[in-house]
């Protein structure tokens, strides 16, 4: 018995970046698949095939945001009217990881299938107050890698980090990447 099934098919196709990189290499080329039936894309229809042969009680499928207004919402309105035809109750909602204590901001559509009989809410976000920087989660790392077997031990400064390094023996493996300058900007906002 599976009791929940749970798949992200990849996002590219469905992003406002991968939108505007299909735009570019439709200019470039004179051709395209429409988004619609680009390869990426149809891996959502392949999710809900597997769902339909497994039929756990649950299941989730998570993607970007733009996913929802992606062709006007038709493609969010097709898969919701397909989950329906399968006697689930489905849900679609955007959730910020952040309202949830993970120290990113980070919106995600979430479509949610519970067989009819199931009755479900969504967990409550936490109030701003309680929520993690990404500083507070990883500003006592240090600033150049740390060599493997050697661990890097240094006081924790938040609560968060104080609770994350609790019976800690040191932070091990700690790879600093070298990003270009464009990255580090992007990467800050």
């Amino acid at each position: 018995q599976i009791d929940i099934v749970i798949g992200s098919p990849p996002c590219l196709g469905f992003s406002k970046v991968g939108r505007a990189k299909r735009k570019a290499l439709k200019r470039s080329l004179g051709r395209i698949q429409s988004g619609r039936n680009s390869e990426s894309n149809n891996l959502g229809r392949t999710f809900l095939k597997f769902v339909k042969k497994i039929k756990p009680p649950v299941f989730i499928f998570e993607n970007v945001e733009a996913m929802g207004s992606y062709e006007g919402g038709s493609y969010l309105r097709e898969v919701l009217g397909r989950i329906s035809d399968e006697n689930y109750e489905p849900y679609s909602i955007v959730l910020n990881a952040a309202d949830y204590g993970v120290p990113q901001n980070r919106k995600r559509l979430f479509i949610i299938g519970f067989q009819k009989n199931i009755v479900y809410d969504f967990p409550i976000p936490l109030k701003s107050e309680n929520k993690v920087s990404t500083y507070e989660a990883i500003g006592d790392l240090p600033k150049s890698s740390v060599l493997e077997g050697s661990p890097y031990f240094k006081d924790s400064r938040s609560k968060y980090q104080k609770k994350m390094r609790k019976n800690s023996k040191g932070i091990f493996n700690h790879q600093i990447t070298n990003h270009s300058d464009k990255t580090q900007k992007i990467i800050s906002l």
